[in-house]
C-alpha cells in the first residue's frame, strides 16, 4: 500500500486510512486534547494503542503513519516541547517499528542489483530508529511516578533497553548490545519477582544476552587471531622493497574499528554466554511447570556451578579453555536433565498444549547451540586459517607481479604496458594492466557516531513491501511497552 501523505495529518477534519479496520479520526485527536497530556494517557491513548494494533499485523508503514499521526498531534499542543513526557510512548514506538521493518525486510531480502540502495536505506532507518528509542528512554528515565505507575513504567524503560540493544547487536556493537540487555534484564527481574519471575520478558532477555556475548567471544576470537597471524608475518617479508610493495596491496578495516579481547576475556565472554542460555532454558522450563500444575522451582533446578558469579582468572590459554569447555559441559547436563523433567508433563489446560509445545522447541534450540558451541569455535578457527591462507597466496601474487613490473621498468626506458597482477605502481610512462586490489574500505552500518539530530522525523516514502510475502516473526507477540 502506498503511504497517506503526512501532510494531512494535522488536518482534524480528515480521516486518515491506515488500514483495513483501524484509522486516525477527528474524534481521536479531541479525546487526546480533552485529557492531561502525561506520558501514561498517550500509552493508554487512541494512537498508541491503535498503532499497537497494526503492528502486530506487519503492516509497518500504516503502524507508522498513525504514529506521525499522533505525534503531530501532541507537538501541536506542545509547540517546542519536543521532549515532553506524553511524546515518550510515541518515540518508543515509532523506534520500535522501524526497528521490526528492518528486521523483517531482511529476512525476505533477496540479492540484487538494489542491493546498496537498500542498505542505504536501511542505514537511514536504523539511525532514525535509535535517535527515537534514546528520545524515549531519556523521557522515561526523568520521569517520576508512584506505586503501580513506578513498576510499569520501570518494565517499560526495560523495553526500551532491550530494544536498544537489539538495535546495537544488529549493527555488530556487542559490547554496548550486552550493556542495554543487562540493564532491561535487572529492571525486569527487580519487579518480576515471586511467581512473576516465571515470566517470558526474562527469558527472551537472558537469551538475548547468551547470544550477544557468544558473538562478542567469536568476534574477539577472530580478532585475536588475525592478530596472532600478523604477529606471525612480521619476519615473512625481509626485503623493504617486496614488504612495502605488499602493504600497497590494500588494507582491512581500521584495528581501532576492532573489538579487542584478550584470550581471558573471550573465554569469560564464552562462559557468560552459556550461563545465560542456562538461565533462559530453566524459565522456559519453569513456565512450563506452572502450566502444568507442577512445582517450577523443582523442575527448573540446574547445577549451582552455573549460576552468574565473578570470573576466576586463569595463568594459560590451555586452562582457560578446559575451564570453558567444563562450564559447556555442566550446562549440556543441566539441559538434559531440565528437558528429562519437563517431558513428563502434561498442560493442565488444552489452551496451553501449543504454547507447552512452542517452549519445549525452544529448549531443544538451547540444548543444541550450548551442545555445538565448540564446534563452531573449532570451524571459526579452520576459516579464519582458510582466509589467511588465502590471502597469504594473493599478497604473493601481488609481490611478484609488482617485482615483475619494476624490472620491466629497469629493462626499458620507453613507454610500456605490462600485463599481470598487482596494484598499480604509479610510475611515469608505464601501465599496469591486471587485478589492482583496491585500497578504499567501507565502514560498517551503524559504525559511525549517530549525531543528534530533530527529533521528529517524517519518514521517507520507502518501496512498498509485499505482506504476503513477509516471513512471521518466530515470535508469536512483539515486545511493546
Amino acid at each position: 500500500m502506498s503511504k497517506p501523505d503526512p501532510g494531512n495529518a494535522g488536518d482534524e477534519d480528515a480521516i486518515i486510512p491506515v488500514a483495513s479496520n483501524v484509522e486516525a479520526t477527528a474524534d481521536d485527536v479531541a479525546l487526546v486534547a480533552s485529557k492531561p497530556l502525561t506520558y501514561f494517557n498517550t500509552k493508554n491513548g487512541p494512537f498508541y494503542t491503535k498503532a499497537k494494533e497494526i503492528l502486530q499485523t506487519d503492516d509497518f508503514e500504516a503502524a507508522l503513519s498513525m504514529i506521525e499521526t499522533g505525534l503531530t498531534t501532541i507537538l501541536s499542543m506542545l509547540p517546542g516541547q519536543d521532549n515532553h513526557e506524553a511524546l515518550g510512548p510515541l518515540y518508543y514506538m515509532y523506534g520500535t517499528t522501524l526497528l521490526y521493518s528492518v528486521e523483517e525486510s531482511q529476512d525476505t531480502a533477496e540479492a540484487s542489483v538494489m542491493a546498496q540502495d537498500a542498505a542505504e536505506q536501511t542505514a537511514g532507518d536504523l539511525e532514525i530508529a535509535w535517535e527515537n528509542l534514546e528520545t524515549a528512554r531519556s523521557i522515561l528515565t526523568k520521569l517520576k511516578c508512584n506505586g503501580a505507575e513506578d513498576e510499569e513504567r520501570a518494565l517499560d524503560l526495560a523495553q526500551i533497553h532491550c530494544r536498544l540493544a537489539d538495535l546495537s547487536r544488529h549493527n555488530g556493537h556487542y559490547e554496548q548490545a550486552i550493556q542495554d540487555y543487562e540493564s532491561c534484564c535487572e529492571g525486569r527481574r527487580r519487579h518480576l519477582t515471586d511467581v512473576k519471575l516465571w515470566d517470558r520478558r526474562i527469558a527472551d532477555v537472558e537469551y538475548s544476552l547468551g547470544m550477544a556475548s557468544l558473538l562478542l567471544a567469536a568476534e574477539g576470537e577472530k580478532n585475536l587471531m588475525d592478530k596472532e597471524d600478523k604477529d606471525d608475518d612480521k619476519d615473512a617479508h625481509q626485503n623493504p622493497t617486496i614488504a612495502a610493495m605488499v602493504a600497497s596491496t590494500g588494507t582491512s578495516a581500521s584495528d581501532n574499528e576492532k573489538v579487542v579481547l584478550s584470550p581471558e576475556q573471550i573465554t569469560a565472554s564464552r562462559e557468560k554466554s552459556t550461563r545465560h542460555y542456562v538461565q533462559c532454558a530453566r524459565i522456559l522450563a519453569g513456565i512450563i511447570a506452572c502450566k502444568s500444575n507442577a512445582n517450577p522451582i523443582e523442575m527448573s533446578a540446574a547445577d549451582e556451578s552455573l549460576e552468574n558469579n565473578e570470573n576466576k582468572k586463569c595463568s594459560s590459554k590451555e586452562a582457560m579453555s578446559r575451564d570453558a569447555t567444563s562450564v559447556q559441559e555442566k550446562a549440556s547436563t543441566a539441559l538434559n536433565i531440565i528437558r528429562g523433567r519437563i517431558s513428563k508433563l502434561k498442560p493442565s489446560n488444552a489452551e496451553d498444549a501449543g504454547l507447552i509445545h512452542d517452549l519445549t522447541e525452544m529448549l531443544d534450540e538451547i540444548q543444541e547451540t550450548v551442545d555445538n558451541c565448540e564446534t563452531d569455535r573449532e570451524g571459526l578457527r579452520d576459516v579464519n586459517k582458510m582466509r589467511k591462507k588465502a590471502e597469504d597466496d594473493i599478497k604473493n601474487a601481488d609481490a611478484m607481479g609488482a617485482t615483475f613490473a619494476s624490472t620491466n621498468e629497469a629493462q626499458s626506458e620507453e613507454s610500456t604496458t605490462t600485463i599481470g597482477f598487482g596494484a598499480a605502481v604509479a610510475t611515469a610512462g608505464m601501465t599496469i594492466i591486471g587485478d589492482a586490489a583496491s585500497t578504499s574500505t567501507s565502514q560498517e552500518v551503524g559504525k559511525k557516531p549517530m549525531a543528534p539530530m530533530m527529533m521528529v522525523k517524517k519518514k521517507k516514502k520507502r518501496d512498498t513491501i509485499d505482506q504476503n510475502d513477509c516471513k512471521r516473526a518466530k515470535t508469536t507477540e512483539r515486545g511493546t511497552i
